[in-house]
């Protein structure tokens, strides 16, 4: 009996050992995943997405991988807005879940409702999530949560509880020593108490980043100055001038400087072709926008040029909508009949006839000039802080908004690569939604049928790459670089070193295209490793 017994002993034993050995395989997956989270998403979501998910049995471990894929997912800037992912995670965390656990699914339950522009149930989901931690500070948590609550509430132009949520948040990353995203959340605060005119309050906010500003990065100090110099025109408007020459001091960078925002103290200033000189480097930069044809208009009309200063303001309506194409014809019409009716008269004999028509025509221009500028000027105080909203919304896409979505509608053939991986991933989910492997065999198939044509894969990713971060690229271009070496630079940026890109190009001359690579960057030698330089270059240029 007892031998028996040792027998079925072991039997057990061996089973438990197999089933442990293919549970903490993908266990370890999972916890490599996570690790990567915050410091390389990409990478944690191609783990995910290559995990064999037939070895994840049972509703808990279905449901860790459910939420780490959703915040994989998020991390990655990849907005869904379908909540098929995540239901197996807040189907189990929300009965059997730790309060860390619950608080995370809530959260981005709520993100993908805030994708669906369900103010309302996200926020709700948001409240939950809050109240789910309990006793539990979890610092990085907490401060998504205020974040997205900071953001549904600007959004929806309630800027005094937007403020007081983008402060909490900022105490969450101070107390995690993230100094960063401390300041980032102080700007938006001190953004929203701009718009709620409290600009006292305002600059007390800012304050707090005065004192760190030496450690911040130029793209967060970048933020500041704007922001500061709106206040200073408001409080100490005598100080603007002074505060602006420190602007371009420490960002030395044309690019990165809000040449709206100079323009426009330029010509409160009486300064109307430092102004136009400003929103030349504007438009070189970012093009033709609204705002910068309102600010040409006023900058023109403060020079004394009336009738490029109207066409300058027609140009403001048909790209802001304000006035309307009507008024615009009629307006024209209106002009170009005076215009004619002076040409007609042009060879009358009697000059002092043609003299009064002639100041008559100019009076009548100046008298409809003005009063479409004053009937712009009325509905732009109207307009101005949902201009401001934008603005500031524009200036924080890079780390808020999705790149590849933009990308998917800027060009045809990106359209096209876009779709055909998110065609991947989506034939994955199938597979394991539906448990069939036909969808994992044929989502294979095309991701080894895409690596096997690698030139092509390098060319497809640096078209990708020339869509979503075209600064990067656009500097590589200034740097004479080929499209080849390009191509090698975009496989550094995606997370690959200089081993893995020379097995991966199959190419013997790799060390040549490296070195002329690095040369062409201005590395010698002794400098740092070129695929780490690429990556801090795509993060500064992104």
């Amino acid at each position: 009996m007892k031998f028996l017994l040792l027998i079925c002993a072991t039997v057990f034993a061996v089973l438990s050992s197999s089933s442990c050995t293919v549970g903490t395989s993908v266990k370890a997956d999972l916890d490599k995943a996570e690790r990567l989270m915050n410091i390389a998403p990409d990478s944690s979501l191609a783990i995910i997405t290559r995990l064999d998910r037939s070895k994840v049995k049972g509703k808990r471990g279905k449901a860790e991988l459910a939420l780490i894929h959703s915040i994989a997912l998020d991390k990655n800037g990849i907005d869904i807005s379908s909540d098929s992912i995540i239901k197996p995670a807040l189907s189990y965390y929300s009965r059997k879940g730790s309060k860390e656990q619950k608080s995370k699914v809530y959260y981005y339950t709520a993100r993908i409702h805030e994708n669906s522009d369900k103010t309302d149930l996200a926020m709700e989901w948001l409240c939950k999530a809050e109240s789910s931690l309990g006793n539990n500070r979890d610092n990085n948590l907490l401060a998504l949560i205020y974040s997205s609550k900071g953001r549904i509430y600007l959004n929806l132009h309630e800027y005094d509880e937007a403020a007081c949520n983008y402060r909490l948040a900022a105490g969450c990353h101070i107390s995690s020593n993230d100094i960063e995203r401390f300041a980032s959340c102080k700007l938006r605060e001190s953004t929203c108490l701009y718009m709620s005119k409290e600009y006292a309050q305002a600059l007390k906010s800012l304050e707090y980043v005065e004192k760190i500003k030496d450690s911040l990065s130029i793209r967060t100090m970048a933020k500041y100055y704007p922001l500061m110099l709106n206040i200073y025109g408001n409080l100490h408007p005598e100080k603007t001038m002074e505060l602006m020459g420190e602007y371009f001091t420490r960002i030395n960078d044309d690019r990165l400087i809000d040449q709206l925002t100079v323009s426009r103290l330029h010509i409160e200033n009486g300064e109307a072709g430092k102004a136009i000189l400003s929103l030349e480097a504007h438009k070189r930069y970012r093009g033709e926008d609204p705002g910068y044809f309102y600010l040409l208009a006023q900058a023109l009309e403060s020079s004394g040029r009336a009738a490029e200063a109207l066409n300058a303001y027609k140009s403001y309506i048909k790209l802001g909508g304000i006035v309307g194409e009507n008024l615009i014809t009629q307006d024209t019409r209106f002009i170009e009949e005076r215009q004619s009716h002076l040409t007609r008269h042009e060879k009358a004999k009697e000059r002092m006839s043609i003299l009064i028509l002639s100041i008559t025509v100019i009076l009548l221009a100046l008298t409809l000039a003005l009063f479409i500028i004053a009937s712009i000027r009325n509905q732009l105080t109207i307009k101005q802080n949902e201009q401001i909203i934008l603005q500031s919304q524009l200036d924080g896409l890079m780390m808020e908004r999705e790149e590849l979505a933009r990308t998917y509608t800027e060009n045809e053939e990106g359209r096209r690569i876009i779709s055909e991986r998110l065609r991947i991933i989506d034939n994955f989910v199938f597979s394991d939604v539906l448990q069939d492997d036909m969808f994992e065999q044929k989502a294979s198939e095309t991701l080894k049928k895409i690596i096997s044509d690698r030139e092509e894969f390098i060319r497809q990713n640096r078209l990708i790459f020339n869509q979503s971060c075209p600064r990067f690229i656009d500097f590589l271009k200034t740097r004479e670089l080929t499209d080849m070496e390009i191509g090698h630079c975009c496989l550094y940026a995606i997370g690959l070193n200089g081993k893995m890109v020379t097995n991966f190009t199959n190419m013997k001359r790799h060390y040549h295209i490296g070195s002329s690579i690095r040369k062409k960057l201005g590395l010698n030698g002794h400098d740092t490793n070129i695929s780490i330089y690429i990556k801090n270059l795509l993060k500064e240029y992104e």
